[in-house]
């Protein structure tokens, strides 16, 4: 699939590629090099490895994984990509109970991953197909999307001026956040040093 977008007063061609199951490893250098650039900022403040993302590139390398690139003149400039969350079964427990109280089971849910743009493309909308179109894709075998948003205080010390949170994109669209949320473990890149931290956090969900 191709769209065109002005950026920079020049317009250029996107072209977006869909790769699924074990093809997904095909994109993980470019999966792992743009989370590593992209989630050392805030809030994530991920200092993350090589080895730590061939590690998570694992979880991709199930059946229903799906990934998707946008690409400009045949460079890689932003991705997507997900899995069929009862691949995530036993993570947590809570979130598990609450989803059940919803009537939702494990296997009617699709993970939505974080889309990741270089930052010249931002703003532009991509990042809206790129979801546009991982929710066409999934939408005939799944009734629900899943998706996570990291937490971090209003006082945050490294929370850059003038920031606002991602949150209020989810709000309005569909998206419920749950009452539970998940921790997760990962080394954090402060002003004060590199150290591992625990991470929340929040769960959203939607049908589609």
């Amino acid at each position: 699939m191709q769209s065109l977008s002005k950026i920079e007063g020049k317009l250029y061609v996107m072209e977006y590629k869909v790769y699924r199951d074990e093809n997904t490893i095909e994109k993980f250098q470019f999966l792992a090099q743009i989370r590593l650039e992209e989630f050392v900022k805030f809030p994530y403040l991920y200092q993350g490895s090589m080895a730590e993302e061939k590690e998570y590139a694992k979880e991709y390398q199930v059946p229903g994984a799906i990934l998707i690139t946008c690409s400009v003149a045949g460079e890689d400039i932003g991705v997507i990509s997900g899995y069929p969350y009862q691949w995530n079964q036993g993570k947590s427990a809570e979130v598990e109970a609450e989803l059940a109280t919803m009537g939702i089971a494990m296997d009617e849910i699709y993970y939505i991953g974080e889309v990741i743009l270089i930052e010249k493309y931002r703003n532009r909308g991509i990042g809206k197909q790129l979801e546009k179109m991982l929710v066409d894709t999934i939408k005939k075998d799944y009734q629900y999307a899943l998706v996570i948003t990291v937490e971090r205080s209003l006082d945050d010390p490294d929370r850059p001026e003038g920031y606002h949170y991602k949150n209020g994109l989810r709000e309005g669209t569909g998206f419920k956040r749950l009452k539970n949320e998940i921790i997760y473990h990962w080394s954090v890149k402060r002003k004060s040093g590199i150290r591992e931290e625990e991470n929340v956090v929040s769960v959203w969900v939607k049908p589609i």
